[in-house]
């Protein structure tokens, strides 16, 4: 069952006002702390690509300046 499905199941069986609103916050937060994570790993995945990358950066940049001072 879908992410989606539980939630729909979930606030149909919630009747009251009260209840409903309750579940309808908890599932946002849910989804938020979801969201956050999945950001924080994107961003972990960048950092670690960008640290992969400036060694070749400042070797190329060297390389280069050692051209074009001979």
């Amino acid at each position: 069952m879908s992410v989606l499905n539980k939630m729909e199941r979930i606030i149909i069986e919630s009747n009251d006002v009260d209840s409903l609103q309750k579940t309808k916050n908890n599932l946002l937060e849910k989804i938020i702390y979801i969201e956050e994570m999945n950001m924080e790993d994107k961003i972990m995945k960048l950092e670690e690509e960008i640290n992969k990358t400036k060694p070749k950066f400042k070797k190329n940049k060297d390389e280069s300046e050692i051209q074009y001072n001979d």
